[in-house]
């Protein structure tokens, strides 16, 4: 699983996992969100993610903005990957996106 950290190099993550996917044998699902704060906080949300997930291959990378889950309460297993950046240059950055 991928959180995607908004302005952190997320798209550019997708792109090059695009790019290996078909080469390494593996499989991208992108899940989208329905509201901009990509919450997981209502039930029906972060099962529905859960179910997304048990029903992808092992090789399979899930991506997607949100809050963490609770993986124990669904007894669900992943590999986690996050990308970070510096704060100042991360708010820099989204500045200039909402501008």
């Amino acid at each position: 699983v991928y959180n995607r950290v908004p302005k952190c190099s997320s798209t550019s993550m997708y792109r090059m996992l695009q790019a290996l996917a078909g080469s390494n044998n593996f499989t991208i699902k992108y899940g989208y969100a329905n509201d901009i704060r990509n919450d997981l906080r209502g039930p029906g949300k972060e099962e529905y993610v859960m179910k997304t997930i048990r029903a992808m291959p092992e090789s399979g990378v899930y991506m997607r903005h949100m809050y963490k889950p609770k993986w124990r309460k669904h007894g669900v297993k992943v590999n986690l990957v996050n990308m970070v950046r510096d704060p100042i240059s991360r708010m820099a950055s989204w500045f200039y996106f909402v501008r």
